[in-house]
Parts: structure tokens; C-alpha cells; sequence
């Protein structure tokens, strides 16, 4: 990332703001919810004025840093910090449970055999003619007219001959997760790859 010349950069910052308080033991990121506490906690210890929160490379590893500009900042954050065993707090979760994948999973394929839609994925596959990459898209092509109920996206399956395909579905969040569903297997598709639309 490239800086006007004169911009305040964290360089700047960092140089302005000397002591450092680290919190120790903790590499995963914080939650949303603490991180605005933190900060909050750092813009009454500082009433209103200057701090950097970032994370610093320190050899092999990364530590979450709080800067000031006066020891005395430094220390009430220390004592804080220490009162809210703040580097014990929770790490944030991505991605579903194990539970939850499963109960997806178990939904989608519900769905798609109570539709129709992997009955019609398949035979769009196998009467297809040509090469893999063409009953590849004619399978997408037929799932892009289904999509799964309560706003869960455009859903996409694939079968492939060779194996494992991936076709992605984009819903609302803009992200995609996956999930592999394995069902009875025709002569010509070993494999269902499901890609539904992630949830925010």
C-alpha cells in the first residue's frame, strides 16, 4: 500500500506513540464486539486523544499491540486488560458446527431429491454429448434454475465421471460455502458437489 508524502502513515503513528502495551498469550483474532471495547477502553484512558491498535510481527509471530503516547496510558491498559482476562476472550467462530453441516447437508439433499433438481442435474449431465467440460456446464446450466428455500441461495450441483467438480452459487452475502453430499451413485456420476450461498 503506497502513501501521499506527508500522510500521517502507521510508520508516523508508531514513531508519535512509543509505549507499547502487548497483549500476551493471544495470536487468534478478537471478536467484533471486544475489539470495539477495547477501543473504547483505550479512548477513555486516553480521554478522546491519540492510540494505535494493530497487530506487530515479533519473530515467527504476530501480537496484538495497543500504542500511546505516555507510559501512564500504557499501564491503565495493562491493569484493564489484566481485571478482564482479556486475552482469554472467545475466538471468533467462521464456518458452521459440525452439527450445523451436517443438518445442511442432510436438508440440501432432501431438497433435491424432493424437487427433482439432482434427478435433472444428472440426466442433463449424462445426455449431453461432447467432452466433460460441456455436460459439466449443461449440469450447471439446469441448476441455475433452482434455488433452495428460505433465501439460501442459487444451489449448484455437478457430477463428474472423473470425480469431484465444484460449480459455485452466489447468493445475497456474496461468499460461498461448501458442502459434499454423497448419495447413490449412477454408472457415470461418482460424485454431488453442493456449493450453496453462505449465510452472513
Amino acid at each position: 500500500m503506497s502513501y501521499a508524502k506527508g500522510e500521517n502513515t502507521p510508520a508516523r503513528k508508531r514513531r508519535r506513540l512509543p509505549f507499547r502495551m502487548v497483549i500476551e498469550e493471544r495470536e487468534e483474532p478478537f471478536l467484533a464486539a471486544d475489539r470495539a471495547e477495547l477501543e473504547a477502553e483505550c479512548r477513555r484512558i486516553t480521554n478522546g486523544g491519540e492510540f494505535l491498535y494493530s497487530m506487530e510481527r515479533n519473530g515467527d509471530r504476530y501480537e496484538h499491540v495497543v500504542r500511546f503516547g505516555a507510559e501512564h496510558q500504557a499501564a491503565a491498559l495493562a491493569d484493564w486488560l489484566r481485571r478482564e482476562r482479556f486475552a482469554e476472550r472467545p475466538v471468533p467462530k467462521f464456518g458452521p458446527t459440525a452439527v450445523e453441516a451436517a443438518a445442511f447437508e442432510e436438508a440440501a439433499l432432501a431438497w433435491g431429491f424432493r424437487t427433482g433438481a439432482i434427478r435433472r442435474v444428472i440426466q442433463a449431465f449424462r445426455h449431453e454429448p461432447g467432452s466433460l467440460t460441456r455436460q459439466w456446464s449443461a449440469a450447471h446450466q439446469m441448476l441455475a434454475r433452482y434455488q433452495m428455500p428460505e433465501g439460501g441461495g442459487t444451489t449448484q450441483h455437478a457430477c463428474s465421471s472423473r470425480g469431484r467438480r465444484s460449480i459455485t452459487g452466489t447468493g445475497s452475502s456474496g461468499g460461498a460455502s461448501r458442502r459434499t453430499i454423497r448419495s447413490g451413485r449412477p454408472k457415470n456420476c461418482r460424485q454431488f458437489t453442493l456449493i450453496a450461498a453462505g449465510q452472513p
